[in-house]
């Protein structure tokens, strides 16, 4: 029988390991690790666009080609709405004081104006 002190993220870890599952552990922090790494991505995708790099599309592109992602930051972005970026962005931010979540000038323009980046775009 297991020690009743076990922690609970090491009780959930083994569970999952007993159900044949990978667990991932982190460090406290507020939101998900997986938002932490998207949104902060979603932001920095809009400011090389922003900063005339490559379309929306090349980059998406670029990040399934090259990372083998299923789809691409810009569409992501687009299926949860600039809006909606922006303001966990802001969250992680308030929480955080990490600047990787401050939004770039043009991600705030397009949650504002309601716009998509890949408006008109084949998704």
């Amino acid at each position: 029988m297991a020690p009743r002190n076990k922690s609970a993220a090491a009780k959930a870890t083994a569970l999952a390991a007993r159900l044949g599952l990978d667990a991932v552990t982190s460090r406290d922090r507020p939101g998900f690790l997986t938002e932490a790494l998207a949104y902060a991505q979603f932001n920095d995708a809009v400011r090389m666009f922003q900063d005339g790099y490559a379309s929306p599309a090349d980059i998406d592109v670029a990040m399934m080609l090259g990372c083998g992602y299923p789809r691409g930051p810009f569409q992501m972005l687009d299926d949860a709405s600039p809006a909606y970026v922006v303001s966990v962005l802001e969250a992680m931010h308030a929480s955080t004081g990490d600047t990787a979540f401050t939004p770039v000038p043009l991600l705030a323009e397009y949650a504002t104006a309601g716009s998509l980046f890949r408006a008109g775009a084949e998704g």
